[in-house]
């Protein structure tokens, strides 16, 4: 059994290559060729405790989760957790990974597979609200989709906007980064806008002209009364894609502008039927959403693909 830390895993797979299993992943729940119960989760006075089973012909898996939202202002990571996986044909186990790293690398590679396969495709700058690792992630994946040129992070502490800035200058040291002083700032110059926040009121403002003509991911709303989008954004889109139907009972992205009328379900589809069809990245001045919740489908075909990756590569450490 091979243990993966952070590193190890890092170096299994390139940013094109995670987006790539993704997109495999979409397959798999488009053909319906997996097993996937809807995740426990236990909630206790803020904090959650989660858990995501997965099976496939090939592998079983299961990640676990601990979600700590006080975490930051201590200087910790909010997402804590493990994953393991089983070869299914003989149940032997096969790997145990950083959990908060597999989010991280499959979160950003879902946000990435979005922006690569819809976006504009001369889109070069991109926008970010929230500074933490999956902010990392997902404007290192959305520069992988695209010739971003430059960055704009919004985010309320600027200690976390210089650090996320330090990492993106080490991988991308001919990016042009800006703090925005404000969300309005970032949309002032951002095509593509990703929200990476646990924010249980939106983080967005309540102007659809500000608004207007975008390309959004929203990555951070995965409860019900967590919202990033204001109501009056609704309006706009022409198309909101979501990861999985699950999204439709999961975040409050959908849930509340569904319930009150201001998103038609007409305007929903899956992404993984986007990518069946093919369906060309949409022009510029195109206002449209990719909302993702996650699944734990994502986390076993990208788990298994980085253990490949991994072995192929001499990476990691065998326990015995």
């Amino acid at each position: 059994m091979l243990w993966m830390n952070r590193d190890c895993m890092q170096q299994a797979l390139n940013r094109k290559e995670l987006m790539d299993a993704v997109e495999k992943a979409y397959e798999i729940y488009v053909d319906g060729q997996f097993v996937m119960p809807l995740r426990p989760t236990l909630d206790l006075e803020g904090d959650t405790f989660m858990l995501m089973p997965c099976g496939t012909a090939e592998t079983w898996g299961i990640k676990l989760l601990t979600i700590t939202p006080g975490n930051p202002a201590a200087g910790r990571p909010m997402i804590e957790g493990l994953a393991a996986l089983f070869d299914k044909e003989t149940g032997a186990p096969q790997a145990i990974m950083d959990g908060q790293a597999l989010t991280s690398l499959r979160t950003g590679a879902v946000g990435g597979a979005a922006i690569r396969r819809l976006a504009p495709e001369k889109a070069q700058v991109l926008g970010v609200v929230g500074a933490g690792v999956q902010g990392l992630s997902q404007a290192l994946c959305a520069c992988t989709a695209r010739n971003i040129r430059e960055v704009w992070i919004a985010d309320l502490y600027e200690t976390k906007v210089a650090e996320m800035t330090e990492k993106l200058l080490q991988e991308l040291p001919n990016l042009k980064v800006h703090r925005a002083t404000s969300v309005e700032e970032m949309l002032e110059h951002a095509e593509i806008v990703i929200t990476t926040t646990t924010s249980r009121k939106p983080v967005l403002p309540d102007n659809p002209e500000k608004l207007r003509g975008k390309f959004y991911v929203g990555i951070g709303s995965y409860l019900p009364e967590m919202r990033e989008y204001p109501e009056s954004f609704f309006s706009l889109p022409e198309v909101v894609y979501m990861d999985t139907e699950h999204a439709l009972d999961e975040t409050g992205d959908l849930i509340t502008p569904l319930e009150k009328k201001l998103l038609s379900r007409e305007k929903l589809r899956t992404f993984g039927s986007a990518l069946r069809e093919n369906l060309p990245p949409h022009a510029p001045g195109s206002t449209v959403l990719f909302k993702s919740v996650g699944m734990a489908l994502f986390d076993l075909v990208v788990g298994a693909a980085l253990y490949r990756g991994a072995l192929a590569k001499g990476l990691g450490q065998e326990l015995r």
